[in-house]
């Protein structure tokens, strides 16, 4: 009689023996992605390293976020086989599909396409296929979330774009005083005081990684409801010759203090921001002194 260790080991059901990966393809073949439901279509194309999202508005696409949603689909893997002949997809709330995604290697490529139907009972999972199969199996609810995105989560949210490698001095100008940071070989340094090299790499990472958290608005005269009449903090941004690689402007709501927006010099439009960007920023060269 083996060991009940053993025998947990072995498989159960002929089930436990099959290849449950879904979609195989290589990351870097893959040019374009799809994701269809009946509301909305979501396509997106690389060019290059670069992803450019075509619908249902063409604006510069995530790569992160286009990556990960690769890797998803790739690591995909079915928790059950119900039903390998698949005679009623209806049933399964797959004809049509709640959700199709799609990938293309090529044009003329035949494409790597997963269905997601509808939930399966007692909270076992979501129905889905694989496009050019007929067997119908259940995914994890996980799994399935993963593949439900909008054009918003998909879209390349970042403000401002500039050279760390480049910046030499950092501004940060607010109502009462301005913190200027300047670069002085290998160190960093502000009024003279040494500064921990560490937290400027981490101020220039939070400023490169700024990205709205709604909707851009357009930019009104009247500037006043988002705080930027009188910001509540300017960051400027200067290579070695002293030009300004970046300038972001940015303004806390007279009316609710929780609500955080931001303009830069590139762009004529206001950025809605999380407000913890603003509070985090330092306010002194004590900050940022050395211990």
């Amino acid at each position: 009689m083996l060991p009940g260790t053993v025998d947990d080991e072995f498989p159960n059901t002929l089930n436990d023996l099959r290849d449950k990966t879904l979609l195989t393809f290589e990351n870097d073949a893959i040019q374009s992605v799809e994701i269809a439901t009946a509301t909305e279509t979501i396509a997106a194309q690389r060019a290059d390293t670069a992803w450019k999202l075509l619908t249902p508005a063409e604006f510069p696409a995530d790569a992160i976020a286009l990556n990960a949603l690769l890797n998803d689909a790739k690591n995909a893997k079915a928790a059950d086989f119900v039903d390998d002949a698949g005679t009623d997809l209806a049933a399964y709330g797959l004809n049509p599909a709640q959700l199709t995604l799609t990938l293309r290697a090529k044009e003329a490529d035949a494409a790597h396409a997963l269905l997601i139907g509808s939930a399966a009972p007692n909270n076992a999972g979501v129905y889905a296929k694989v496009g050019n199969q007929d067997g119908v199996v259940i995914i994890p609810n996980e799994t399935a979330a993963q593949f439900r995105k909008t054009a918003f989560d998909l879209r390349d949210k970042k403000i401002v774009k500039f050279d760390a490698e480049q910046v030499k001095t950092i501004e940060v100008a607010y109502p009462d005083n301005t913190l200027v940071l300047k670069q002085d070989g290998d160190l960093w340094k502000a009024d003279g005081q040494e500064v921990q090299a560490f937290k400027i790499n981490n101020l220039l990472y939070d400023i490169s990684a700024l990205e709205f958290a709604q909707e851009p608005l357009a930019a009104t005269p009247d500037v006043t409801p988002y705080g930027l009449t009188t910001p509540a903090a300017t960051i400027t941004l200067r290579n070695a010759k002293g030009e300004e690689a970046a300038v972001i402007t940015v303004g806390r709501s007279p009316d609710n203090s929780a609500n955080v927006y931001a303009k830069t010099s590139a762009a004529d439009k206001i950025y809605p921001i999380a407000a913890a960007f603003l509070d985090e920023l330092p306010k002194d060269a004590a900050s940022l002194a050395n211990a």
